[in-house]
């Protein structure tokens, strides 16, 4: 009977935790975020977009990609590879070449360009991020998604050679 005690005031200190990290994260509906935190948040996001600007600029677009990639070292295609060949191939304008490196994150795009938006909208008010519900459901069959399309980019049949990046 004991030895549930414990875990159960774990659970306890572990809820509190999170309730302490959320109220600092969000702010109580109505409350501004302080303009100090606001400007450190968009002084961080341009100096991402000027780097990423920076790396497409002057980064040339190898075949293999980048060094770290994770199909050298994962011998499968992760729903990620060729994402960032696919973002520079987007910044360059080039959408065919985009699609073909990763079709799951040129369909992601517009979906994380709203999330930035909302970022953007956050950090001009003041007020926090707009609280969307997002069904479980959904969040099973996106799993799902990703899941599939990972399964498909792997399986080694010419039908499907378009779902893997050029290597």
């Amino acid at each position: 009977m004991q030895s549930g005690l414990p875990a159960y005031f774990i659970g306890v200190f572990m809820k509190a935790i999170a309730e302490k990290i959320s109220e600092w994260l969000i702010p109580p509906p109505g409350e501004k975020i302080p303009v100090r935190e606001r400007l450190l948040i968009l002084w961080l996001l341009l100096l991402g977009l000027g780097l990423l600007l920076y790396l497409t600029g002057n980064w040339p677009i190898s075949p293999g990609g980048l060094p770290l990639s994770g199909h050298g070292h994962l011998v499968f295609f992760c729903p990620a590879c060729g994402g960032t060949r696919a973002l520079n191939y987007l910044l360059q304008g080039q959408l065919y070449a985009a699609w073909r490196h990763n079709q799951l994150f040129v369909l992601a795009l517009p979906l994380l360009l709203y999330g930035g938006l909302i970022l953007l909208r956050s950090l001009a008010t003041g007020y926090s991020l707009t609280r969307l519900y997002i069904s479980p459901v959904l969040l099973w069959l996106l799993l799902a998604l990703i899941v599939l399309y990972t399964v498909l980019r792997n399986i080694p049949w010419p039908a499907l050679d378009l779902l893997r990046p050029p290597v």
